[in-house]
């Protein structure tokens, strides 16, 4: 069985790939400041479910489907910060591949996240049968305390990070068309998603790709509290009360802002808070209020995805009617750039080109 040399792309047994894409990212008003070991949206031959597509690459289909690709699971698609005749891997996830049509789904942990900056697709290789990304959650960093994608076709509930801090469905949630590729749907009333990592952090990180049904409010795609069940106080979340309003709370300190719309249609929602207890509320990568709270965490992080009906002790004990996508929590607040760039990287055309280098 083929291994990568370490710092190469080069197998055991000399072979190396055949098809080599340069990925070119974008500008300064997407990417504003140079971020260290971001994970950045590589897609190819998809339509997200926003309606923007991917790059059209061919060589990643499968061999037997006209493109480049050996392996079924996609291990011979590889990302790397050098020219693909030496390769130095990153560190990725693929969430999905489709060889019949290449379509892929990956996030990939960039070192230096600099706008006009690039990376490499290596592909074909038939040497390379074993995944050569990294260890499970390495495509994330330390300060995330769970990423749940949602899935496609079918509904994960799985954390993607080391944590592996997977949430439990009640009352039947759906897989759904998500932001990036599948969302999980909530019904506003019973239905819900919820897990039970540990740990208090000093300081949060709370985002969220969020879309709502209809003009039921008083709702929360995201929180996270403490306990479980009839015992549950909520921490930190974001509460949607009303078409163009959100509650971006830490425990009793609401931060209401005025927001976009929210009815049928997406928003990049997030909260941050410092240990100084510094409030931040984001939608769509742009701040729309801060406040300095007084509350204060108790407890280990129990996190709740379209709440269901009385699902807490404290608050609106109203459910999600609507989508969540992409759901994140980190231990850390993370900065204005960082949230920004992943409002800006889920409109893949504009954040980077993908070009045939041969």
């Amino acid at each position: 069985m083929a291994a990568i040399a370490a710092g190469t792309g080069v197998p055991a047994g000399g072979s190396t790939y055949t098809h080599e894409y340069t990925i070119t990212l974008g500008n300064s008003g997407q990417i504003p400041s140079t971020q260290t070991n971001y994970p950045v949206l590589v897609c190819a031959n998809l339509t997200l479910g926003n309606g923007n597509a991917c790059a059209t690459a061919t060589g990643l289909k499968a061999t037997g489907s006209g493109g480049a690709v050996t392996s079924s699971s996609a291990y011979d698609v590889v990302f790397s910060s050098t020219a693909c005749a030496s390769a130095t891997l990153l560190n990725w996830e693929m969430v999905s591949y489709v060889g019949s049509t290449g379509a892929m789904e990956a996030w990939v942990k960039v070192p230096s996240l600099a706008a006009g900056g690039s990376l490499y697709i290596c592909a074909g290789n038939s040497l390379i049968t074993t995944f050569q990304g990294g260890a499970t959650g390495a495509a994330w960093d330390s300060n995330y305390v769970s990423v749940y994608h949602f899935g496609g076709s079918s509904l994960s509930p799985n954390d993607s990070t080391a944590n592996a801090y997977n949430l439990s469905p009640t009352s039947s949630p759906t897989t759904a068309t998500g932001q990036v590729n599948g969302g999980v749907a909530t019904n506003g009333s019973s239905s819900y998603l919820s897990g039970t990592p540990s740990g208090t952090p000093g300081a949060i990180t709370l985002e969220a790709w969020v879309y709502t049904v209809g003009t039921s409010y008083d709702q929360e795609p995201l929180a996270i509290a403490t306990g479980g069940g009839s015992t549950t106080d909520t921490l930190a979340g974001l509460r949607i009360t009303g078409a163009t309003t959100v509650d971006f709370y830490m425990y009793s300190d609401d931060l209401t802002e005025t927001v976009s719309s929210l009815t049928n249609t997406w928003s990049h929602l997030a909260l941050t808070v410092d240990a100084s207890r510094n409030q931040i509320a984001y939608q769509n990568g742009a701040s729309v209020g801060s406040r300095t709270a007084s509350g204060v965490y108790t407890g280990g992080i129990w996190t709740i995805v379209g709440a269901g009906s009385g699902t807490f002790n404290y608050g609106y004990q109203k459910g999600f009617n609507g989508t969540v996508d992409e759901a994140r929590i980190s231990k850390t607040a993370r900065s204005a750039n960082w949230l920004a760039i992943g409002y800006h990287q889920c409109t893949p055309a504009s954040f980077m080109t993908v070009a045939l280098t041969y």
